[in-house]
């Protein structure tokens, strides 16, 4: 399976969930190819040549609005993993109508 993941742009513990289940589906031989969170020809381009599987983010918050746009035609399941919930569902409700997972 080719696994597009992108970059929840926080600091912290993320960096170390994000390479964690990185090497995971690694270790399990799936494809990964990630991304920062924002819009730029080049992440479009490496998206458009890896042809993802399926899409992973944590949080979502980062995730650039025309990226997400973009995301949405190519027809990949989106999952999003809301790690500070319930603390922020508030705003998290908000995030997930632009996922299937």
């Amino acid at each position: 399976m080719k696994i597009l993941l992108i970059s929840s742009g926080y600091s912290g513990i993320y960096p170390y969930f994000e390479k964690a289940i990185e090497e995971a589906f690694i270790f399990l031989d799936h494809t990964v190819t990630k991304i920062h969170s924002k819009y730029t020809i080049e992440a479009i381009e490496l998206i458009e040549s890896f042809k993802p599987d399926v899409i992973i983010t944590m949080v979502g918050f980062t995730v650039d609005e025309k990226l997400m746009d973009f995301l949405k035609k190519i027809n990949s399941p989106r999952c999003i993993w809301l790690t500070e919930d319930p603390f922020y569902i508030d705003m998290s409700i908000h995030l997930v109508r632009d996922y299937d997972y």
